[in-house]
């Protein structure tokens, strides 16, 4: 099963201690910490911090989540065997990252390739699913990041 990167972060370590769970995160002392909530007072937020918190710049979402495309793809490519599948999925995402923490991200460009990507998931899966499992998943992998970096950056 793939995971997301806050899945994957969370299954290695709990950054909070006992009793509390990371919701997000916050700036502290100029850079980005785990946001840790007593779990009696979950019920407090209204608001979800799943993603990414607003004080959150665009080139620290993407190095974030260059990071966790890095180790998950890393971790996938050297267990092997079915894993090798999360490899693809995370991987074809790395240079989109990338070129985003680099600031060399056309929009535009984006926008078509995003297009481009959703119209060949249709046609290879719309009748017969004639497409390899690996291709699926890089297919679905470079949609996931195109989309999420198109939705970040409006």
């Amino acid at each position: 099963m793939i995971q997301t990167y806050e899945e994957f972060i969370a299954e290695k370590k709990n950054p909070c201690w006992p009793g509390y769970k990371q919701i997000g995160t916050k700036k502290k002392n100029g850079r980005m910490v785990p946001n840790c909530v007593k779990e009696s007072d979950l019920s407090d937020y209204s608001h979800d911090f799943s993603v990414n918190e607003e004080s959150e710049s665009h080139q620290e979402f993407a190095e974030n989540r260059l990071a966790g495309a890095t180790k998950i793809s890393k971790a996938a490519k050297e267990k092997g065997g079915d894993a090798l599948l999360t490899y693809h999925h995370f991987h074809v995402k790395l240079p989109y990252y990338q070129k985003a923490v680099d600031g060399e991200l056309d929009m535009e460009e984006l926008k078509s390739e995003y297009d481009k990507l959703l119209t060949d998931l249709y046609e290879a899966t719309r009748n017969s699913m004639n497409i390899s499992q690996v291709r699926f998943q890089e297919l679905v992998g470079k949609i996931e990041v195109v989309g999420e970096l198109l939705i970040e950056n409006k």
